[in-house]
């Protein structure tokens, strides 16, 4: 049986006065179904993640290997000239150090995000945001895009803090899609945090265009994507992520772009 006419079984069974027990095995299928969908789309949502993370590690990566190569280059041809004595060797073993490093560092920060850890912890959203656009800084840069995070206000939340970070994520490279389809040329993000009315708000807005108007209120349903090869996870997964927090996403055009809205209660400064 199909899910929409499973859904259909439900919602009759939902009009009885009694529930057989076969009424009950039926919801027990039923949810266990949902329970299963919804971990195949957080595991196809990961890999299309992990696939996007293997592309920033190698746009980071290749840069300090371009310099460090260019470094081997000028020892061969300084050697040559005789120019090679301790002190060029102790400068030349600084550089290459430093490069070596950045490399570490950031293998280090991505094999922090693509860890399985589950474990759930109080955490700041500041600095979740701060790590999130250090992964995707080589994305940020090699398309031209100004982040702007405001820092004059913050609040701690619980959960997994990769889970979050997979959030923003989404939607930088939301926002970088949109540069690119609309060809927007003067590209910003702003990323602000705030609190009213016991409500804490983190929001992303860009000047990439905007959703179109008649999809807009879709934009977070599942297999929906204005992308040729998009797979319609992206948003959707967000958005569930986002309740997993007990928070809500929202979006709406302003200005020449789109902003999304993430709205948490419970927080704590």
């Amino acid at each position: 049986m199909k899910l929409n006419k499973k859904i259909a079984t439900a919602k009759n069974i939902l009009n009885k006065k009694d529930f057989s027990k076969e009424d009950i095995e039926f919801f027990e299928n039923l949810f266990e179904e949902f329970r299963s969908i919804k971990r195949s789309i957080k595991e196809q949502s990961r890999k299309v993640t992990m696939g996007e993370m293997v592309d920033a590690i190698a746009h980071q990566w290749k840069q300090p290997l371009s310099i460090i190569s260019l470094y081997n280059q000028m020892l061969l041809h300084d050697y040559s000239y005789g120019d090679v004595d301790e002190k060029y060797i102790n400068n030349f073993s600084n550089k290459v150090e430093l490069q070596i490093n950045h490399l570490l560092n950031t293998l280090d920060e991505f094999r922090e995000f693509l860890r399985p850890n589950r474990t759930k912890e109080f955490f700041s959203v500041k600095e979740s945001v701060s790590g999130a656009l250090h992964i995707l800084q080589d994305v940020i840069k090699g398309n031209q895009i100004s982040v702007v995070l405001e820092e004059n206000f913050d609040f701690m939340i619980y959960g997994v803090q990769n889970d979050f970070k997979h959030i923003i994520i989404n939607l930088i490279n939301n926002s970088k899609d949109a540069f690119i389809e609309n060809s927007i040329k003067d590209r910003k993000i702003d990323i602000g945090i705030s609190q009213k009315y016991g409500l804490f708000s983190l929001i992303v807005k860009d000047n990439g265009g905007g959703i179109p108007v008649e999809i807009i209120d879709k934009i977070f349903e599942e297999n929906l994507t204005t992308k040729e090869n998009g797979t319609g996870v992206g948003l959707y997964m967000t958005k569930q992520i986002v309740k997993d927090f007990g928070g809500k996403i929202s979006v709406e055009n302003v200005d020449c772009g789109a902003m999304f809205t993430i709205s948490i209660h419970e927080g704590i400064l």
